[in-house]
């Protein structure tokens, strides 16, 4: 049977260190005088009911947003493997999206594109590549990932790259250019994306 929106939980990871940003916690970074995570909720809120956030600091303010926050299981920040992990563990819905924080330009049509490509190959996981670029944090994953998942953490794998390429992952295309993939992980980020996400919000 083919999946819809509302078999897929969204995760929103939040819980890594932003180590090239002085250690910030990155989705309450204010970008346009909004932290990142209240732009990625504003993207995503209107299409799905069961979303969560890994996070690992700021937990009472991430619960201010109305969702569900969701910790590592794990010490020591192990990476967004944890966080996906998490979020498997506590999915209600057979398949599990995955978003970083810094997302605020995600859209319906990402999830669109990723859940019509999960229907007509029935992959037990998606990622999303922008060019021949891999987005690792980008997925869809079937909800029986975790065994699978949890394993890999205990025997060491903290590459998000090499467990997904370890699944045989059905790729799925996007354009080098797509405004989905943006990335902030420095200051100059940051501010470059200040005005990016400005020209994207008004249009042309």
């Amino acid at each position: 049977m083919d999946a819809k929106f509302s078999d897929i939980t969204v995760i929103i990871l939040a819980g890594g260190q932003a180590t090239r940003l002085q250690g910030s916690d990155k989705g309450l970074i204010l970008l346009s005088g909004k932290p990142l995570i209240e732009h990625t909720l504003e993207q995503i809120r209107p299409y799905f009911d069961s979303i969560l956030i890994s996070a690992n600091r700021n937990i009472a303010r991430y619960r201010q947003t109305g969702v569900t926050v969701v910790s590592d299981s794990l010490a020591d920040y192990p990476g967004p493997l944890a966080g996906m992990l998490s979020g498997l563990q506590q999915c209600p819905t057979r398949l599990l999206a995955t978003i970083p924080c810094d997302a605020p330009c995600i859209g319906k049509p990402y999830f669109v594109t990723m859940l019509d490509h999960y229907n007509l190959q029935q992959s037990r996981a998606c990622v999303a590549y922008s060019g021949t670029q891999m987005q690792p944090v980008y997925t869809l994953l079937e909800k029986h990932l975790q065994a699978k998942l949890a394993t890999a953490l205990a025997n060491g794998t903290r590459k998000t790259r090499d467990w997904i390429n370890s699944l045989d992952p059905l790729r799925v295309d996007f354009k080098t250019d797509d405004k989905t993939f943006i990335n902030i992980n420095t200051p100059e980020e940051l501010q470059y994306n200040e005005q990016r996400l400005a020209e994207i919000k008004n249009g042309p």
